[in-house]
Order: structure tokens, then sequence, then C-alpha cells
């Protein structure tokens, strides 16, 4: 709770040092779930001051737990979709974000005030660089996907991206 105050706050360094120890808590007693809101939110910090490096490993470990459990966390496909965008992967963040709101919709998933804003952004950034010919496929192809489906393409654009040649 004190690090999600501090995050919205903008507070990044109390943020991460209260993730930091919560995600470690969270590996002590064995709680898979809360480790990916804890590398959730490290990715999210991350991202936030501009450590693409970080961002990327930490919502890998996100990625990684959510397809070992099957928990469909539908907000660490949109947090690595934003990431994909500001690494210049528009077309792979656009499918992504598309995917995930396609599965919003199914599932009547309601974003807060904070992570619609995120979302909002990340598709415009990608409405800036993509045409409406690719963005509208791009879009069409997210949509189609399945749960699986999208874990798995969200891993493998992850994994591919290389956060040392963007910009930010």
């Amino acid at each position: 709770m004190l690090g999600e105050i501090a995050y919205n706050l903008t507070d990044f360094d109390l943020a991460r040092t209260r993730a930091e120890e919560a995600l470690a808590i969270s590996r002590q007693l064995g709680e898979r779930l809360m480790e990916v809101r804890w590398q959730f939110d490290l990715g999210n910090i991350a991202t936030e001051l501009g450590d693409h490096s970080e961002a990327r490993a930490r919502y890998l470990d996100a990625v990684s737990i959510v397809r070992d459990l099957d928990a469909r966390d539908i907000a660490v496909v949109e947090a690595c979709a934003e990431l994909l965008a500001r690494l210049d992967q528009y077309e792979q963040a656009a499918e992504l974000l598309a995917a995930a709101d396609n599965l919003s919709c199914q599932t009547r998933r309601c974003r807060s005030a904070t992570v619609q804003t995120r979302y909002e952004a990340a598709i415009a950034l990608c409405r800036d660089h993509l045409g409406a010919d690719v963005l509208a496929t791009a879009s069409a192809r997210g949509r189609s996907l399945d749960w699986e489906s999208v874990i798995e393409a969200t891993w493998e654009r992850l994994e591919s991206a290389c956060p040392g040649e963007t910009s930010t």
C-alpha cells in the first residue's frame, strides 16, 4: 500500500524500496501470485524511470509466473505492451493492447483511472507511429487471440525486444 501511494506521488525510490521488500517477502512465503504483483510494480517503476532493460526483465519474470500458474493477469499484458511501445515496437504493442482490451471486455474487467491513462497513452503512441491500415491489422490480430496465445505472444515479443536500441 505504501509503495502504491509513493508511486502515485511519483516517489519512485520509495515505491521501489517497498516493492522490493514485498517481493522478497512473497518469495520467502512462496506466494507466486504476489511475486507477479511486485514484479509488475517494479517493472512499472522502471518503465517510468526510463530503465527499459530492468522493466523488460521484471515483466519477463511476471509473464513467466503468469504462464506457469495460468493466472490470467491482463494488466501484465498491458504493461508489457506499453513497454514495447516505448521500445518503438509499435505494431507488436498495438496487437497486445487490442488483445488485452478484448480480454478485458470478455471478463468485464475495468481499468483504474491511472491504468486507463497509461493504456490510452500507449495506444496514442502506436497510432502516432503506425499507419491506419497497419494499426487496424495489428489490432484485428490481437483481438483474435485467446488467452494462451496472448500470453505466449507477450513473452515472445518482450523476449525479442532490444531495450538498448530505443528512444525514450
